[in-house]
Formats: structure tokens, sequence, C-alpha cells
């Protein structure tokens, strides 16, 4: 059985379904995938919601990959587990209705290219904020879905050079600057910086088109 900190964990406030990353662990895993497929399908039979924002806790929104448990698998079963994490990507990318990332410190490798499928993100100021694929783009580096999700999302060439060349690392501020996060603010004003990131685009009661809002990310980002 899971732990509270190896669970996601899912709240609502308003209009917007809160997801909350489990702590413990990477989030490349068989539990946190099957739980956020889970979590997703319950948000679209609320019909109250109408944004998501995904958080960590404390001051981690993810950790780096556990090498060591991912040595203990098959290679049948890195490469399934490898298919049902782009899926997840795919699905938060085209997800019918607005997505905002709230990065509350760390986010490495699954954690980071997760956020980056989202719609907005928002990242913590203070000196734990630290956004990098790191070993991620390693590990999938036999599956051209990864780099075409990161060629979408990051138009900048030097910046994308950058994540999958260099291994970069940025605070919350150089991901600003170099438009990979929306905003940074200090961590107690994340939430409502997250929540605000949408509301300025659809209003306070966060209005849009439902019925064709997933088509039209599918056609922005041609998946």
């Amino acid at each position: 059985m899971a732990t509270a900190s190896q669970s996601i964990q899912i709240r609502f406030d308003g209009y917007f379904a809160i997801v909350i990353l489990p702590t413990d662990g990477s989030l490349l895993d068989y539990l946190f995938l099957d739980q956020m497929r889970l979590t997703l399908d319950s948000i679209l039979k609320n019909d109250r919601v109408r944004a998501v924002l995904t958080i960590g806790r404390g001051n981690i929104y993810s950790n780096a990959l556990d090498l060591e448990k991912l040595n203990h698998l098959s290679k049948d079963q890195i490469k399934d587990l490898k298919a049902k994490f782009v899926t997840l990507l795919i699905r938060f990318i085209t997800f019918p209705m607005p997505t905002v990332a709230a990065i509350n410190g760390v986010a490495h490798a699954a954690g980071a290219i997760l956020a980056l499928a989202h719609d907005f993100r928002a990242m913590t100021i203070d000196d734990s904020s630290n956004f990098s694929l790191s070993n991620l783009l390693a590990l999938f580096q036999s599956t051209p879905p990864i780099f075409q999700i990161c060629r979408v999302k990051v138009s900048n060439q030097q910046i994308l050079r950058d994540i999958i060349l260099c291994n970069q690392e940025w605070t919350g501020m150089e991901a600003v600057k170099d438009g990979l996060i929306d905003v940074s603010v200090e961590q107690k004003e994340l939430l409502s910086a997250s929540k605000m990131l949408i509301k300025e685009k659809f209003g306070n009661d966060i209005r849009y088109d439902a019925s064709n809002f997933g088509q039209r990310k599918k056609n922005l980002y041609q998946l």
C-alpha cells in the first residue's frame, strides 16, 4: 500500500482541481503513472472543474530519476514505462482545459518535462528553485516523442540546445528570463500566482470553449 508521500492527492478550490504530487521517488514510476491517469479521469468527470493546477510538497515538485530502482526492471518493463510516461505527457499537453504547473522548488527529470507539458508554469524565486531535465534525456535517447515535446514547448533554439545537450539547470528567475517559466514568485505566493496565470487569460470564472479546447491544443502542437 502506498504511503501518503507516495500518493497523489487532489483537492478542489473553486474552479480549480489542485493535484498534489508525491514526494517519494521520481515520477517515472508505475504507481505514479496509474494514479495520475485515474486522477485526470476523475477531473474530467467533475463538471465544476475548469482548470488543473499541479504542485509538489515542501520545496520539491519532483526528484531526479531513481536509477537504482530502474536498474531492477527488465528491458521490456522500461520500454513499457517510457511509453506510458509519453502517453501521460501528451495527455497533459492536449488536456481539454487549461493547466498550470506550480513548481514549488526542485523540478528535475520527469517532473521538469511534466511541467513543460502544462500550458502555464509558475516557479518559486528562492534559492531552492531548480529546473532541469537532468538525466531524463539519456534514458529516453531512443524515444523521439520526448524530444518532439521539448521542441514544441521550447521555441528558442539556444535554450532548446542547452536543455538537450548541456543538461543545464535554471533557477526560477533564470527560467523566466529564458521563457521556460511564465512567472517566478516567493513560495508563499506561488499558489495564488499560479491561479492568476489562468484567470488573467480566461477570466475569474475561467471561461473558454470546452467543446474544442483539447483539439485546439492538438492543432497548436501538432500532436
